[in-house]
């Protein structure tokens, strides 16, 4: 028995520092082909899953609002929200995780497809190009296709090799290149100031009178200053029932 469990461990210790490297360098080789493979089966996974309707679809939702995000960009095909759990179940992860295997698998194939392509060459494992994935689902502004498409030309061409940093500059330079980020129409010079919204509340503390008072300023909506004035009226008419000799306005 003691020989037998000392066996693995004399065999490792009979490895050379170069034929050690050797072996990891084969584990992660076939490690990342597995990756890859994943991917894909979880492509086509989604492939025999669409939704009955957008309602039913696989989606993000965001905590304290109502807004979902799509598990992928535009241009990929909908994902009936059912198969995600299974899916999850099977790999032993989360439905969240599930979405995003998901997600990432389908916005490589679709949007990212020289990505994707280097990713099963086993040019990029699939990590860094889930990476980039996750980046070009859920940029804000979203992304067209077209401009996925021009992140995808840039980061094949440097096998994925981009940082964080990297690939948050060239998202920036997209949105800018394609024109996606919406219109401020608040800057318009004729008609901007219909969409300001003029409400607010200013207390002017720098300003104090000698009396020991301050100048605050507001501009409220119609039905809030119609309530404020009747509960200013109604409060002060109290305290005048009550013996107060005081103004409205004081």
């Amino acid at each position: 028995m003691i020989d037998t469990l000392a066996a693995p461990e004399a065999e490792a210790d009979d490895l050379s520092a170069s034929a050690l490297l050797a072996s990891i360098r084969s584990e992660r080789d076939t490690e990342n082909a597995a990756a890859a493979r994943q991917l894909d089966l979880a492509a086509r996974w989604a492939d025999l899953h669409p939704p009955e309707s957008i309602h039913l679809a696989a989606a993000f939702t965001i905590p304290g609002s109502e807004h979902e995000e799509p598990i992928a960009g535009e241009g990929c095909p909908l994902v009936a929200e059912f198969c995600v759990a299974e899916l999850g179940a099977v790999l032993g992860i989360s439905s969240v995780a599930a979405k995003k295997l998901i997600g990432h698998a389908l916005e490589l194939r679709h949007r990212l497809p020289r990505l994707w392509s280097q990713v099963h060459a086993g040019l990029v494992p699939a990590w860094r190009a889930r990476l980039v994935a996750d980046t070009t689902i859920h940029t804000t502004p979203a992304l067209t296709q077209e401009a996925a498409g021009w992140v995808d030309d840039q980061v094949a061409a440097v096998a994925g090799k981009v940082g964080t940093a990297q690939l948050d500059r060239l998202v920036a330079e997209t949105i800018k290149r394609f024109d996606l980020a919406s219109p401020d129409r608040a800057a318009d010079p004729e008609d901007g100031y219909l969409h300001v919204d003029p409400r607010h509340v200013t207390v002017h503390d720098e300003d104090v009178h000698y009396a020991g008072t301050l100048h605050v300023e507001a501009e409220l909506d119609l039905a809030d200053a119609l309530d404020l004035d009747h509960a200013l009226a109604h409060d002060a008419a109290a305290q005048k029932a009550l013996g107060s000799t005081e103004t409205l306005d004081v």
